[in-house]
């Protein structure tokens, strides 16, 4: 099926919306027929692991007035590296360029580069290695550089 054909035969938010009842729930595979016909299949990547991880809770940090935090964007496991036993992207301390690679989202089986919107030095990582989050689970504490 192309993305076209899936969008007509559901919105984002109604896919956002199944992938999230689909965790809450358990279900690791969700097959339909649309309307139109079309068969859509809806599968939950398997964690390396292969032991369900809950979703990574921080508690909200106090922030200096210069500090700011990185968040997730969606539902996925965090990697601080680009793979298994090699050294991660950022650590506490180290200065980054707007664009510097700082993680990796999984998410169905896709993997998404996180980015530093700005330039700005790592202060804390706030998330393990290979922890589930959800969007706006805080992953990185920062301070913006306003030079």
């Amino acid at each position: 099926m192309t993305v076209e054909k899936l969008g007509a035969a559901l919105s984002v938010e109604q896919l956002t919306s199944l992938m999230q009842k689909m965790g809450e729930f358990g279900v690791k595979r969700l097959e339909f027929t649309s309307a139109g016909g079309e068969r859509i299949v809806l599968r939950q990547a398997e964690e390396h692991s292969g032991l369900h991880r809950p979703v990574t809770k921080t508690a909200p940090v106090k922030l200096r007035p210069s500090t700011q935090q990185i968040c997730a964007t969606m539902h996925g496991v965090f990697y601080l590296a680009a793979s298994p036993g090699e050294a991660p992207f950022v650590t506490a301390g180290v200065n980054l360029k707007e664009g510097a690679v700082i993680g990796v989202l999984e998410a169905m089986k896709t993997l998404t580069r996180i980015e530093a919107e700005y330039d700005c030095r790592v202060l804390e990582v706030l998330v393990k290695d290979g922890a589930t989050v959800a969007p706006g689970t805080p992953l990185f504490q920062v301070e913006k550089d306003d030079a």
